[in-house]
Order: structure tokens, then C-alpha cells, then sequence
């Protein structure tokens, strides 16, 4: 459970995907740290450089949660997802300035990508 050592953090409530992305990413020799819910910025783990966020466990949190972030901002990568259908959860992911957002079937085709 020490996050010390991992690059890249998944927050999400989907144990199958979690545990899928963190078979994938050993593949890719990445480590992945899942977390069912947007952690303080104060214990991202220094070596964190890439967040993955299910849009879906985090909807009205998000804007706060990257105000938050300070300064730390600046060395993440932050990419977000959710259903196509969810237009308004995309929306508010992008009106937060997230680095990329997608729908899930995006980030499902393009998991190995985002793992890189």
C-alpha cells in the first residue's frame, strides 16, 4: 500500500478495469496505484506524473480537486473519462482544463497509449 514508487495514478470505482489497466501497465513495465477517490494533493506520491480519472466517481469534485492540486498541477498529466453519453461530465472535465478528455471508449482503445 506505500504509493512511493508508482508514476501513475487511476481513480476509479471499476476494480475489473482497475485491475485490467494494472496487468496492462506491468506489461509496459509502468506501475499503476488505483484509488476509488481523488486523493489530497498532499498524498500524491512525488513520483506521480500521470492521473487516469473515471469522471464518473469524482462528478462535482473536480473543479476543486484541480484548483487544489497548487502547483503540483504543472508536473501532472491529467486525463478523464466517461460515457459519450454523459455530455455534461465531459464538459465540466474540460471547462476544468484537464490535458485530455475522453469518452470510455476512447480510453479504452487507447489505454496502452496512456500507459506509455
Amino acid at each position: 500500500s506505500d504509493l512511493r514508487s508508482f508514476m501513475i495514478l487511476y481513480v476509479t470505482q471499476d476494480l475489473m478495469l482497475g485491475s485490467r489497466i494494472k496487468s496492462h501497465a506491468q506489461d509496459a513495465g509502468t506501475e499503476v496505484s488505483l484509488s476509488l477517490k481523488l486523493p489530497e494533493a498532499a498524498q500524491l506520491a512525488p513520483e506521480t506524473e500521470k492521473c487516469l480519472i473515471d469522471l464518473e466517481c469524482c462528478k462535482g469534485k473536480l473543479a476543486a480537486w484541480v484548483t487544489g492540486l497548487g502547483e503540483r498541477r504543472a508536473r501532472l498529466e491529467l486525463i478523464g473519462y466517461a460515457p459519450h453519453v454523459q455530455e455534461s461530465t465531459l464538459m465540466e472535465a474540460k471547462e476544468v482544463g484537464l490535458d485530455q478528455v475522453l469518452t470510455r471508449g476512447q480510453f479504452n482503445h487507447q489505454i496502452l497509449e496512456l500507459l506509455a
